[in-house]
């Protein structure tokens, strides 16, 4: 295939799938052509593609702290691990759904994907996000799909 077809199915496929969808394709044709390092970053600039997803994600990850109604939630509680969960979540399109609750009697935040937390004498609410199966969130989409 040419290198337009591919530019071509590339940006289709971002439209519509979202990033993870094109790292793939982008792996297979850059193994495909064997194109040098400097060659993919520049085949990439040329036609404008991006395969960088962190600001989005932390876009999204932000959008859920900021809506959190856990008793007791602070945002100082959250730590890279439960942006990690989170992430899941966002990226993952069989985690449907995140749980957030903080533990009164240790003062620690509780983030869970797919499961409840286990109760708990203080753990007194959670608050929960749900998702459709097949879904990847993105700032643009956070808040239509949730």
């Amino acid at each position: 295939l040419s290198q337009g077809h591919w530019i071509k199915k590339i940006k289709f496929e971002l439209s519509y799938f979202g990033r993870p969808q094109i790292v793939y394709l982008l792996t297979f044709l850059f193994l495909t052509t064997k194109m040098s390092s400097h060659e993919q970053n520049a085949f990439l600039h040329e036609n404008q593609i991006s395969t960088e997803e962190g600001d989005s994600d932390e876009k999204v990850i932000e959008w859920i702290k900021c809506r959190i109604k856990a008793t007791k939630f602070d945002v100082s509680l959250w730590c890279e691990a439960h942006s990690t969960i989170a992430r899941e979540f966002v990226m993952q399109p069989s985690t449907v759904s995140l749980f957030v609750t903080v533990d009164q009697d240790f003062n620690e935040l509780v983030v869970c994907c797919n499961a409840l937390p286990k109760p708990s004498a203080g753990r007194i609410d959670v608050t929960y996000f749900v998702k459709a199966e097949g879904q990847i969130l993105s700032q643009d989409t956070v808040d239509t799909i949730i």
